[in-house]
């Protein structure tokens, strides 16, 4: 992994590359304003101090105000307001609200000693999809804003040796059972201009979450709460 540094340089580069984006009709708004999310703030030394030149380059561009989120993965809880930001944004599967681990007892582990059973099932989490939405449902309001998220399925172990988190059991019904639960609740929360939810992810077959049609489901996710 190639190590990163960031500098105000950087932070300017940054987003005057992003100006032409921003500038494109068909660019996502929130009330006008440009969203821009970022995966990880708590990598940036100084995420105030990078929000601010920002918001003031794109207004400089004629562009007005971004509207800023921030990604909540491997750190939650953070109140966007206290980084300069606007809004936090759930990362879905959030790997603290799971269900029953599976393959944990004595027997899986004596199989994988003798090689019977992949050592995945020993090193990283199974658990049931269901109960990650189950999870998610059940986390309490954090007390700042935060749009919510879903995913139609997860599984990462082809990225990962150890740590990784594979949902079994996921369908499109479940999945469309917690896309439509968190609708409702964005519709119930916020104003017509931020009735967002995210989906993780289109495409990410790398981590075995995507929506594009697949040989297994076709494209019954898609058709999902249509």
């Amino acid at each position: 992994m190639l190590q990163q540094h960031y500098s105000a340089e950087d932070d300017l580069a940054h987003i005057r590359a992003l100006i032409p984006a921003f500038a494109d009709a068909r660019y996502i708004r929130i009330d006008g304003r440009p969203l821009f999310l970022v995966y990880r703030t708590e990598l940036l030394p100084e995420p105030a101090r990078t929000a601010e030149l920002w918001r003031k380059e794109v207004a400089r561009a004629g562009l007005g105000d971004l509207y800023l989120a921030r990604v909540e993965n491997f750190v939650s809880g953070i109140d966007p307001k206290k980084i300069g930001f606007d809004t936090a944004v759930e990362f879905a599967p959030d790997g603290v609200n799971v269900g029953k681990v599976k393959f944990r007892g004595p027997v899986h582990r004596f199989l994988a000693r003798a090689g019977l059973l992949p050592r995945v099932y020993i090193d990283g989490k199974v658990i049931n999809y269901r109960a990650l939405m189950l999870g998610m449902f059940a986390k309490p309001d954090p007390g700042f804003k935060r749009f919510r998220c879903v995913t139609p399925m997860w599984d990462n172990t082809p990225r990962r040796q150890t740590g990784a988190h594979c949902y079994i059991r996921s369908t499109p019904q479940l999945y469309e059972a917690w896309l439509a639960e968190m609708a409702m609740r964005t519709i119930d929360k916020f104003p017509p201009e931020e009735r967002i939810v995210f989906v993780n992810a289109w495409n990410e077959w790398a981590e075995g979450c995507h929506l594009e049609p697949d040989l297994k489901w076709a494209r019954q996710y898609l058709l999902s709460f249509t």
